[in-house]
């Protein structure tokens, strides 16, 4: 546990908190506040008399696991790297309209800024004053926002020819098959062991640093369009699967690459699962906690138990400009249905009205 000494500014019941970083608030009372950082962590705040305590609230959860692998392409040793997305840029007219979209300058966030600085002002002065000004800032900032919406937002509407419309059928039922599984995971990194370490790790080869992630579908930000894309919500980086190809989104911008780029692969992965077995998946055998040099129960740990060895499915998608996603599914079929309908995708791009 942390404590520190510290200062805030606090306007009526919301604090605005200030650092290198930028920009965070809480709302609470006092003694107790619950906020958001400038980084996006959620946090809980407690404390008086200048001494406080604090504590990070949920975020992304990963967890380090152990697996033995039976042809994959995951490197004992290496971290799963993937090119920013502001690299994959094919030019596009696209690509240009989303960027110009993403990039233009927020007028809606200078009204409220506006709007904000002057209601404090006024209520200083006069409370009735200051409570016109807000009633009438609320209906300025809702139609510089509709405004503002209608200006950046781009209309994505598609027209299939019929080969058209089965390429993309195949990519989406591909998609829909994995994400089907119970549970899927973005591989991280992996790091092989040895000696020692692999009787600490249930026997394992190598360690697997793993994030749950969410597979649904949606539109990127700013976009309308009458069909909803399939998403996966990766480790910063969210990604659009469209018929044009596969748009990619993270903190440094926006990229697209063309399905005719991508190249998959997959693999069947021996998983020591530590964690709760997902309902889809398929125990092979099992290990323990701490095995012996034969593969038995190690009888100098009194707590020792049976570890699941599951097969999970791995697949590896890349791209010839470095994009990389590598993905663990605990239905290791659906892996292979998703591969098999990417290959029979049709490279004819769809019309876009």
């Amino acid at each position: 546990m942390a404590w520190y000494f510290r200062k805030s500014l606090k306007l009526g019941p919301v604090r605005l908190n200030f650092s290198k970083k930028g920009l965070g608030c809480s709302v609470g009372v006092k003694g107790l506040r619950v906020g958001q950082a400038a980084t996006g962590k959620e946090y809980i705040h407690a404390g008086r008399n200048g001494f406080y305590y604090r504590k990070s609230l949920g975020g992304a959860k990963s967890s380090k696991s152990e697996e033995q692998v039976i042809d994959s392409k995951v490197d004992k040793g290496s971290v799963i790297h993937t090119i920013k997305a502001i690299l994959l840029n094919d030019e596009s007219a696209l690509l240009n309209q989303l960027k110009k979209s993403k990039e233009q300058f927020r007028l809606d966030y200078l009204a409220s800024l506006i709007c904000f600085i002057l209601s404090w002002v006024l209520w200083s002065i006069n409370n009735i004053t200051g409570l016109l000004f807000i009633a009438g800032s609320l209906i300025l900032v809702s139609i510089v926002a509709y405004f503002e919406s209608k200006r950046r937002t781009v209309i994505m509407d598609y027209d299939f020819s019929e080969a058209e419309y089965n390429s993309y059928e195949n990519i989406v039922n591909s998609f829909n098959h994995l994400a089907s599984c119970k549970k899927v995971w973005q591989v991280l990194q992996s790091k092989g062991i040895s000696g020692k370490d692999v009787k600490r790790n249930a026997g394992a080869s190598h360690l697997v640093e793993r994030l749950d992630i969410q597979l649904g579908e949606g539109l990127p930000p700013w976009v309308e369009s009458n069909i909803n894309f399939p998403t996966i919500n990766g480790k910063d980086q969210t990604i659009y699967f469209l018929p044009e190809g596969v748009l990619i989104y993270d903190s440094s911008g926006i990229g697209i690459v063309q399905y005719k780029d991508i190249d998959i692969s997959c693999s069947l992965n021996r998983f020591i699962e530590d964690g709760n077995v997902p309902s889809d998946s398929t125990i092979v055998d099992y290990t323990w906690q701490h095995p012996n040099k034969s593969g038995g129960p190690d009888k100098r740990f009194s707590s020792n138990r049976q570890i699941p060895i599951c097969s999970y499915g791995g697949l590896d998608i890349t791209s010839k400009n470095g994009f990389r996603i590598m993905i663990y599914a605990s239905n290791s079929e659906s892996i292979e249905l998703f591969s098999s309908g990417f290959e029979r995708v049709i490279s004819v791009k769809p019309r876009s009205a």
